[in-house]
């Protein structure tokens, strides 16, 4: 290979000069630097949005863990399925010390509620209002362990105090339906 001559030298440094006076705004015209700097910016958004989201989840967990207890004191040991006639015997002792007589339950169907199953049941009764009112306040109770979803008091007849009382509450298992365990075995797999 020859050597090149201080002519061609200085020729092939102006075209690099040249190259470079041209290329390099056309670069940051058409658009290739500012991507760069926006996929920078990018990746710092998405990072500070990665943290946001470590700090929230941090403080969802840290609000779960000061439920728990109150969570476990109201919820039931029994599985989803012995929960109902464990329900049914509670409600029918408590609506016999207030002075009730419950004259039909309906089960719904059990609904998981993450680490929870929700079972419900709908009641009815027809009673004084005054013992009705009674039973009623017994059931929102804490040591019943249920929640009062619905409740509809209709007057029975005009000519005295007794009412007819629909009524829904639900109480919680802490124990999974098999479903959710199931659905959590597929998401430990993975």
């Amino acid at each position: 290979m020859r050597s090149l001559s201080v002519r061609e030298k200085v020729l092939v440094a102006l075209a690099v000069l040249t190259a470079l006076l041209v290329g390099l705004p056309s670069l940051f015209a058409n658009g290739t630097m500012r991507e760069m700097v926006s996929t920078e910016a990018m990746r710092a958004s998405i990072l500070e949005r990665q943290k946001k989201a470590e700090r929230a989840i941090k403080l969802a967990e840290a609000a779960i863990a000061e439920q728990e207890p109150l969570v476990r004191k109201l919820g039931w040991e029994e599985s989803p399925d012995a929960l109902v006639p464990a329900l049914v015997q509670k409600l029918e002792q408590l609506a016999q010390e207030s002075g009730v007589a419950l004259s039909s339950y309906r089960p719904t169907k059990p609904k998981a509620l993450g680490t929870l199953t929700e079972v419900a049941l709908e009641m009815h009764f027809t009673a004084p209002f005054p013992t009705a009112a009674k039973f009623i306040y017994e059931l929102q109770r804490p040591e019943t362990k249920v929640s009062v979803d619905v409740l509809r008091i209709s007057s029975a007849d005009a000519e005295s105090d007794k009412v007819e009382v629909d009524v829904r509450v639900s109480a919680y298992s802490l124990q999974a339906t098999a479903e959710q365990t199931a659905a959590s075995t597929r998401v430990t797999r993975r």
